[in-house]
């Protein structure tokens, strides 16, 4: 009798276990496996940004778009709160629409792009091996974010240059491996840039004119060297 009693207590104790925590390696390897499986995504976007020496912090709000073509990815951000503007990244190309003062600023993101031009798009698509060659990643656990479980990688940048303008990168990944639901970019200054996405919607159906920064006639453009 004492066997027949015994059998079900222990599988009751074993299916109260917790599962197995994740590893930098698991995480890595899901991201290398859900690479190829990205292929766009639409998404409400808000971005705050901290400036130490003011201690102050903006924040901004609007809708991103992302597609990926091959290697490449194709970006369209429209900031609607508070001071409306929209970004189209193509490859190295940016272009920022002001419809205050209806100009198009237009410049090379390797050149004279910010640092958060040459990273946002990290995560996107992004393979582990990748993160792994550029970056020391740490797994941080998982954390919800609006809502969403999200698994918390800690990337410190492996180039000594960088690490003189970016001292960490924080990405907070979709547990799929296929986008993060929040980006921290934080500068040697100390200043820092938190990005956070909200009600995604994976292959929306973008197109390559959908993406395309349309402008009024009579719009200014302005190429900054």
């Amino acid at each position: 009798m004492k066997r027949l009693l015994t059998a079900p207590v222990v599988l009751t104790f074993c299916g109260l276990l917790p599962a197995p925590a994740a590893t930098t390696e698991d995480v890595l390897s899901k991201m290398d496996k859900a690479s190829s499986l990205f292929n766009s995504m639409k998404s409400e976007i808000t971005r705050v940004t901290y400036t130490k020496v003011l201690d102050e912090k903006t924040t901004e709000s609007g809708t991103i778009s992302v597609r990926k073509v091959g290697k490449d990815l194709q970006v369209y951000m429209e900031v609607e709160k508070p001071d409306p503007k929209i970004f189209a990244f193509r490859g190295r190309k940016a272009e920022i629409y002001l419809p205050r003062i209806k100009t198009v600023q237009e410049y090379d993101v390797g050149k004279q792009g910010s640092l958060v031009d040459q990273f946002l798009l990290i995560g996107f698509g992004t393979t582990g091996r990748d993160l792994k060659a550029s970056y020391g990643v740490r797994y941080g656990g998982d954390e919800t974010i609006v809502g969403q479980k999200a698994h918390k990688l800690q990337l410190t940048p492996i180039d000594e240059k960088l690490k003189e303008r970016l001292e960490s990168l924080t990405l907070w990944m979709d547990p799929s491996g296929e986008y993060p639901v929040q980006q921290q970019f934080v500068e040697s200054s100390g200043n820092y840039y938190l990005f956070t996405y909200s009600n995604t919607k994976l292959n929306p159906g973008l197109t390559e004119e959908s993406l395309k920064l349309k402008v009024p006639k009579g719009t200014k453009r302005e190429v900054l060297k």
